[in-house]
């Protein structure tokens, strides 16, 4: 079984994190920024949940949440721009980081930067219609608009199991769903997620440095409750295993885009 030492992969985390400073250029094969644009976001998510879990350092725990999302921001304004190339939505979880650190303004730059389309073939369209979808409902407040309405009847028909559009739906009060609705298809979605997890623990090829803040945070569950807060809805006061009631708070200082270790399109940190 691999081990979970999320205290160590704290200190590796810090260590390869340093390591990535000036090692990043727009002059790398596409293939190679993007392989080691995941690992870079992968790496300040773990410092996120050792932060949270070991450290007791909230604010660092939120931080450390945007700079993942910072960088995978950079990512796809990178991709697009310089590289021209769609960068496939099959790994958000560093959106989810954005929407569970409650930083709109993120959340905002990466929204605008989800294309209108998946990418036939190399992403899978539930993935990319569930980013598209939380990236706005995330950034205007939890409003229901057209577009969105146009989005979920797309997702509805490609989502093999409704958990992310029952999600949606209920947020948003479509098809006459209700708060009620909302926590039934959270504790579907979170059951689904326990029953991943545990499959995951046990399989020894799955990368340490990718799942281990997963192991211990589920950053798509916080992102929910942070939009059922904003819904107004009232969160169960027994909790929900991977979702620590410390993670439901507020940053105390706002993220001023520091640590970024992705290029921009010209180049620039």
């Amino acid at each position: 079984m691999p081990d979970y030492d999320l205290k160590g992969m704290k200190s590796h985390s810090m260590y390869r994190l340093d390591a990535y400073i000036g090692r990043m250029s727009t002059s790398m094969k596409w293939i190679d920024f993007k392989d080691e644009s995941r690992k870079i976001c992968d790496y300040f998510l773990t410092l996120s949940a050792a932060n949270l879990l070991v450290d007791m350092k909230i604010d660092f725990y939120y931080h450390n949440l945007c700079r993942s999302a910072e960088n995978w921001r950079r990512y796809l304004l990178t991709s697009r721009d310089h590289y021209k190339k769609q960068a496939p939505l099959t790994y958000i979880s560093p959106l989810y980081a954005a929407v569970a650190a409650g930083e709109v303004s993120l959340v905002k730059g990466i929204s605008d930067l989800i294309p209108d389309a998946h990418v036939e073939g190399e992403e899978y369209p539930d993935k990319f219609l569930i980013a598209k979808v939380l990236a706005l409902v995330a950034s205007n407040g939890v409003e229901l608009t057209d577009q969105i309405t146009s989005l979920l009847k797309q997702m509805e028909e490609v989502e093999d199991e409704p958990l992310s559009s029952n999600l949606f739906k209920a947020l948003l009060g479509v098809d006459e769903l209700k708060e009620e609705d909302f926590w039934d298809a959270f504790e579907a979605a979170h059951y689904a997620h326990d029953e991943m997890n545990e499959e995951k623990i046990t399989n020894v090829t799955v990368k340490i440095s990718e799942f281990i803040a997963h192991r211990f945070i589920w950053f798509e569950g916080i992102a929910w409750l942070k939009l059922a807060k904003m819904k107004g809805f009232t969160l169960p006061s027994n909790g929900f295993k991977y979702c620590p009631d410390e993670a439901l708070g507020k940053m105390k200082k706002p993220y001023m885009g520091d640590w970024p270790l992705v290029p921009l399109p010209d180049g620039s940190f």
